[in-house]
């Protein structure tokens, strides 16, 4: 790699990888929080660390998570499709899903499904480009506390690590997170993952 295939802040343009992967010992996907601390702790024990990420710069999804919920209700991008929708129809299909403990379209866990039916109720404006908002994961694959990818009987897949967004870590659903908890977790799990799969070099 020379210079000239890089950009402003050091990121190889994905057109040049052809054949690096090769010469790294730990390939790391995501550059994240949890994908850059593995990335440092692999280094730091001495692997040959190569990380690849979708985006135009490193963060992942640590920096924003962004995405579109479905609030129904005859949004405009409905209408122009053909799709006829209301409040109500939305909230009745819902409340449906409640009553029968199966959410047949997000597939909702039992536990969190409850009817909409006591007012006050409140709207909010969630539109793509229309408002700002942060959303992230729960959940994910099951790891160790080495970050290693687990099979369902429980033994780890040799060389397959996960951490961050896409991992089972501390926080695996609603009841078990608290504010700041992915960052945290993200980190510690990614550094043990790294040292982890450095030390299988």
């Amino acid at each position: 790699m020379t210079a000239e295939t890089k950009d402003d802040y050091g990121l190889m343009d994905s057109r040049v990888l052809t054949g690096t992967a090769e010469s790294a010992d730990v390939i790391v996907i995501g550059g994240g929080s949890a994908g850059l601390s593995a990335a440092i702790a692999a280094r730091e024990a001495g692997a040959e660390v190569l990380v690849l990420e979708r985006g135009s710069g490193l963060s992942g999804t640590t920096t924003l998570a962004g995405g579109m919920l479905y609030l129904g209700g005859g949004t405009p991008v409905q209408k122009a499709n053909g799709f006829e929708d209301t409040p109500q129809a939305t909230v009745e299909r819902y409340n449906g899903f409640a009553e029968t403990g199966e959410d047949a379209d997000f597939h909702k866990h039992a536990d969190w499904l409850a009817p909409i039916a006591t007012a006050p109720f409140a709207a909010f404006q969630c539109s793509v480009g229309e408002s700002y908002y942060v959303g992230f994961t729960l959940g994910g694959l099951d790891v160790s506390v080495d970050a290693e990818v687990l099979r369902e009987n429980g033994e780890p897949i040799p060389g397959l690590y996960a951490a961050g967004a896409g991992a089972s870590n501390i926080a695996q659903d609603g009841a078990g997170y608290s504010s700041g908890t992915c960052i945290g977790e993200a980190t510690f799990f990614g550094r043990r993952g790294g040292r982890h799969a450095a030390g299988r070099v």
